[in-house]
């Protein structure tokens, strides 16, 4: 046999190795290509739960799909990066939700000036009025306001929970 068998008698510390043994992946980078796959899913059903709630809302006018929206954005989120979530994701499903919301008051002063045969509004017009659609509505019906203000914060609460994830990221 050889002399080279370690010693556990005695502790034996050598220097770090100048090579970088281990492979250098990129996580940000892969971090960064999932996180932005998860906002176009966030954004796909963004679109389409603004659609059906502005289009519930203009018929029905029933403002509880609006917690659907914050259910679909976080889940399409969450299929999109594979459970991973984080402070980010949540914050992120948070606004996109916010926006999808508002999005459908545009919808409907969309459809009500087609219908009219009014003139076409400024599209910057439309976008301030949507961003603060819910100011707007408790300014004009304290009632009605609220129960939409409560719609919109358990639906933004919704997309909160949901984009939490359930495992974090692994090399």
């Amino acid at each position: 046999m050889g002399t080279n068998l370690p010693n556990f008698d005695r502790a034996e510390y050598v220097q770090p190795s100048e090579y970088n043994i281990t492979p250098d992946a990129p996580r940000e980078s892969v971090d960064h290509a999932v996180f932005v796959k998860s906002i176009v899913f966030g954004l796909g059903a963004a679109a389409v739960g603004a659609l059906i709630y502005g289009l519930v809302g203009m018929f029905v006018h029933i403002g509880y799909v609006g917690l659907l929206v914050g259910f679909m954005v976080g889940k399409a989120m969450m299929t999109a990066s594979d459970d991973l979530g984080g402070r980010k994701y949540q914050i992120t499903a948070a606004v996109i939700t916010y926006f999808a919301i508002c999005f459908a008051t545009v919808l409907e002063i969309v459809f009500d000036a087609m219908r009219s045969g009014g003139e076409h509004t400024p599209a910057l017009f439309l976008a301030l009025v949507g961003v603060a659609a819910p100011f707007l509505r408790l300014a004009a019906n304290l009632g009605s306001g609220l129960i939409n203000g409560i719609i919109l914060i358990v639906a933004i609460r919704g997309a909160w929970r949901v984009t939490a994830g359930t495992r974090t990221y692994e090399a």
